[in-house]
């Protein structure tokens, strides 16, 4: 994706979500940060992310103009991280 001044193309996360970003996380399942496993997340877990967190500001076609190629179906991030939503929210999705 290319980098652009527009609220469509953000995505507000945690520090530590932020760290646990890769390009695949297929490819890359865990990040070790502070001697301690995470699970990571990729785009297709900020896509639904945004889908769900910010719908306002959800925008597919937006994406496929802004996108290197064509963006991926959101997916919903590893029940670790949505858990640990739950935990500091109280939000269950």
């Amino acid at each position: 994706m290319h980098r652009v001044n527009d609220r469509r193309a953000v995505v507000l996360l945690c520090p530590l979500v932020h760290e646990c970003h890769v390009n695949d996380s297929e490819r890359i399942a865990e990040k070790k940060i502070g001697g301690r496993s995470y699970p990571t997340i990729d785009a297709s877990h900020l896509l639904w992310i945004k889908q769900i967190m910010d719908p306002g500001f959800y925008d597919p076609e937006f994406y496929s103009r802004i996108w290197t190629g064509s963006p991926p179906d959101p997916k919903r991030p590893p029940a670790y991280w949505m858990n640990m939503l739950f935990e500091n929210t109280g939000l269950s999705l």
